[in-house]
């Protein structure tokens, strides 16, 4: 089996934008966003090759600079997996390295652990029936669990994804119920086999995918298994300001 990861990396954000390589976070913490992204992510064990995928030359030339490994691709692809198939597709290091199993990293999660990387990994290599894996964990908070920036995700009895929603699900009816009891939150890391991802962008569009801006769905939607890996850990992903602080509040306190 050999697994590769891929980061997508994008310096636009409508939220943070150039949030991957702002200078406050490597003045602080002595390594960029996408920098402590990477080498978290050297630190999977059943990861052969790391490499960062961006349409940014400033991302580029910085994850040269700290000596990771970076490919420039189209501006106009809509989407991580989209950039990550176009990185299977067209770098010749990936095609010769022939990976069997390529995993979407999220290049704004820096909290990102070796563990879960090589749990999805795993649970993808050993099952034949799913196309893809992911992971999820315990919902912590009612706040947490109302939030629509925080997917949830329901599984079946084989921990397969029956749905990913922005909305709290499942609903407790027993208005005396802990309401958040077994509710999961979906944590954006993805393992692909790598016929289903070169698969994956000429797959019709959902109509559930788009309503909640969930690309997963669009799996689901056309009748695929997308197998679950349970972790306890909530890996902090940085889409605001406010997430940012939270990041950076240790390293702040050392000071």
């Amino acid at each position: 089996m050999n697994a590769i990861a891929v980061i997508p990396a994008r310096y636009a954000s409508t939220r943070l934008p150039g949030k991957l390589v702002l200078s406050e976070v490597k003045e602080l913490t002595g390594k960029y966003i996408i920098e402590h992204v990477y080498e978290r992510t050297l630190k999977a064990s059943l990861i052969k090759k790391v490499v960062v995928a961006t349409d940014d030359q400033r991302i580029h030339n910085i994850v040269q600079q700290f000596g990771g490994v970076s490919v420039m691709t189209p501006d106009d692809i809509s989407s991580g997996t989209d950039r990550i198939a176009w990185v299977v597709k067209n770098v010749d290091m990936v095609k010769e390295f022939n990976p069997d199993i390529i995993v979407n990293v999220q290049g704004d999660e820096p909290d990102i652990s070796g563990k879960a990387i090589d749990d999805v990994v795993s649970a993808l290599a050993n099952d034949d029936q799913s196309v893809m894996s992911t992971a999820a964990c315990p919902i912590e908070s009612l706040d947490e669990f109302r939030d629509p920036n925080a997917v949830k995700v329901v599984l079946d009895n084989m921990n397969n994804a029956i749905y990913f929603s922005r909305s709290s699900i499942p609903f407790t009816r027993d208005p005396g119920a802990d309401s958040i009891s077994g509710a999961l939150k979906h944590i954006g890391l993805y393992a692909f086999r790598k016929d289903f991802l070169l698969k994956f962008s000429q797959l019709p569009d959902s109509k559930l995918e788009k309503m909640e801006a969930l690309e997963q769905l669009r799996v689901i939607s056309n009748g695929y298994k997308v197998k679950v890996i349970m972790t306890d850990h909530s890996f902090l992903g940085i889409d605001t300001k406010q997430d940012l602080d939270l990041f950076l509040k240790p390293y702040r306190s050392e000071k």
